[in-house]
């Protein structure tokens, strides 16, 4: 996968143009990949080009650099990229492994549902998004902050902001561990400045240094239109637009709302885990709160769910129904990826050639969910991971961790 094409995504096409952007002198925040003389030939999404840039000053920091060392030569620097991914992939699985050691889980178990899980490896590594840098940069930061090194956790929770600044939401739970288990509202509020003070210091420094702000804030509060048919919220808007088209009032205003209470709804969440609970369970609550805003937006992209899986995984999956989602998780995410990237139509003509590719299409899909359903319920070596006899066994096996047990 390290040597391979681009598979399942085009962002880092994106990112090349990005960085391309950044050795031009134009600054990614407020120019779109368009601006570049053709652009259309690095390879970005059309959607992409215009979009606001959500991703933090660092990472395009190392884009401008990736490029810049290999001369806008597009595999060379894809190579790059992809080594800062590996980078973020071994990051993860060791911090995975440290945090369910610290919470006394089963660490092997956890590392076979996370970095060994097909979903985290094509991702993270063929797709090179730059998510796995901030989720690995992330765990660590949320790592020493649990074993009372807390400036460094800052430090390193910040780092991952840099990279894509949806890490904000482990500060305030990186400030309830500083402020400890028996703290009060001041002392709350105090060390929720104090991370806070940190942190965006660090990151003014940074945007002061490349010279491009903070214009990742757009980015992050504008999702756009875009929706999806498996998100819950993108299908309640898809149906309420069809419904209010049927009844001739505006539709596409209609799916607006649904949208943007999903979005309201996955924020009262976020703030719900940041200010009630118990102090046991804050990583519980910081799953809770990364998994709010992922499942209420109207656009899921499979990469996302790895924000928070390796959080479920560490405060533990349990055997049976957890377990079970977890694998048809990742087989319709494997399954939908492969089909749905053959949708080439901006590169062809359409008029000629609009059937076969739908065709193909069809037929990917329909090989693609075959497979799926074979590994289920026909395929000798894995459908029995989909029976409850297995999950008794592996029961059975583990052996009950002494301490707390932060599963519960």
């Amino acid at each position: 996968m390290l040597l391979c094409v681009p598979l399942f995504s085009r962002d880092v096409y994106a990112y090349i143009g990005q960085g391309r952007l950044m050795l031009e002198g134009m600054n990614p925040y407020e120019q779109g990949i368009s601006a570049l003389p053709n652009y259309y030939r690095l390879g970005p999404d059309l959607m992409w080009t215009e979009a606001p840039v959500p991703y933090g000053q660092l990472f395009l920091w190392m884009a401008s650099i990736a490029v810049g060392l290999t001369v806008v030569q597009p595999e060379l620097s894809i190579l790059l990229l992809r080594l800062a991914s590996v980078i973020g992939v071994v990051l993860s699985a060791y911090y995975i492994h440290r945090l369910t050691v610290h919470v006394r889980g089963y660490p092997a178990r956890t590392l076979w549902l996370t970095a060994a899980n097909p979903l985290f490896l094509t991702n993270f590594i063929a797709s090179a998004h730059n998510d796995s840098l901030m989720v690995g940069l992330a765990l660590a930061g949320l790592y020493y902050c649990l074993k009372g090194s807390a400036i460094r956790g800052v430090a390193l929770a910040t780092l991952a902001i840099s990279i894509k600044p949806i890490a904000l939401i482990f500060l305030p739970f990186i400030g309830l561990i500083w402020a400890g288990r028996r703290a009060g509202w001041s002392r709350k509020l105090f060390y929720w400045a104090s991370t806070a003070t940190m942190s965006f210091s660090f990151l003014a420094l940074l945007g002061w240094m490349a010279g491009i702000g903070f214009g990742w804030i757009n980015g992050i509060f504008d999702r756009g239109s875009l929706w999806i048919w498996y998100a819950p919220v993108g299908l309640a808007g898809g149906i309420a637009a069809a419904a209010g088209n049927l009844l001739e009032l505006d539709g596409g205003q209609l799916m607006s709302w649904v949208h943007r209470l999903g979005k309201i709804a996955s924020l009262v969440i976020v703030v719900w885990q940041i200010l009630r609970g118990s102090y046991d369970r804050l990583l519980h609550r910081l799953a809770i709160a990364l998994a709010a805003v992922v499942l209420l937006s109207p656009m899921i992209q499979s990469w996302w769910v790895l924000w928070f899986l390796p959080l479920l995984a560490v405060i533990g999956i349990r055997d049976g129904g957890q377990t079970k989602a977890v694998y048809i998780v990742t087989i319709f995410f494997m399954v939908y990826a492969i089909s749905d990237q053959l949708d080439v139509f901006p590169y062809m003509h359409p008029e000629n050639l609009a059937w076969p590719l739908a065709i193909a299409r069809i037929l990917a899909a329909t090989l693609s969910l075959s497979a799926g359903l074979w590994l289920v319920f026909f395929d000798p070596r894995t459908k029995h991971m989909f029976h409850s006899h297995h999950q008794q066994a592996s029961r059975r096996l583990q052996s009950q961790p002494t301490g707390t047990d932060y599963r519960a």
